[in-house]
């Protein structure tokens, strides 16, 4: 009586089915269950973060705008006027920032716990996509995979909820290329980030209100 090989792999059953269908969207992580019609937001989302960055990029603007016609024309208390102009650039810069850096981190605390994950099963916790951005020479790179990695995990959660909205995840590519280089990223920049914002808000906003059946 003969047995079969243990490396003969005729005789060994077919491993199981790894993932979702095959022609379906969805990590290899992602819940094999099916939809889920109730899965619910766990945070705020910082919807209104994207109004704050919009008001202070306007007064960054104005301040450029304002410093630049004072230094051609010149009348009247210069001194007093450039500062007035100057602090409305610093005031907006910091507005923006404070307001950018605020939506990442509650963004992805908005994403359930389960799902905050890149395609490729990457583990992003809120703290970590904030702090990513602050390692010199790493932020670089962690401002593609943060961006990148958050339309990922925001997709698998629509996914399974039985939604059709995707995040603008070639947005997010190009205002990371476009991020990196000089004089341009300060001119498009902040208005590709910001479209971006404004529409991954309003992706995000569906997970609100349930889903009828």
């Amino acid at each position: 009586m003969s047995f079969p090989s243990p490396y003969d792999v005729s005789h060994q059953p077919p491993p199981a089915a790894f993932g979702p269908p095959p022609g379906t969207y969805g990590p290899r992580w992602a819940p094999p269950s099916g939809p889920s019609l109730d899965l619910r937001p766990e945070g705020g989302g910082a919807f209104a973060a994207k109004y704050v960055a919009l008001v202070g990029y306007l007064c960054a603007l104005a301040g450029v705008a304002a410093v630049a016609v004072i230094s051609l024309v010149g009348n009247g208390d210069r001194d007093a006027s450039m500062m007035v102009g100057a602090a409305l650039v610093l005031c907006g810069v910091t507005a923006y920032a404070v307001a950018t850096m605020t939506w990442i981190y509650l963004s992805w605390r908005y994403i359930p716990t389960p799902y905050r994950r890149t395609a490729s099963g990457r583990e992003i916790s809120p703290g970590w996509a904030l702090g990513g951005h602050f390692i010199p020479f790493y932020n670089l790179y962690w401002m593609f995979a943060q961006n990148i990695g958050y339309c990922e995990a925001l997709d698998s959660v629509m996914v399974q909820s039985g939604r059709t909205a995707r995040a603008p995840k070639t947005l997010a590519t190009v205002a990371c290329v476009v991020q990196l280089v000089p004089y341009v990223s300060h001119l498009l920049g902040p208005v590709l980030w910001l479209t971006y914002m404004f529409l991954t808000d309003r992706v995000k906003a569906q997970l609100l209100a349930p889903r009828a059946g």
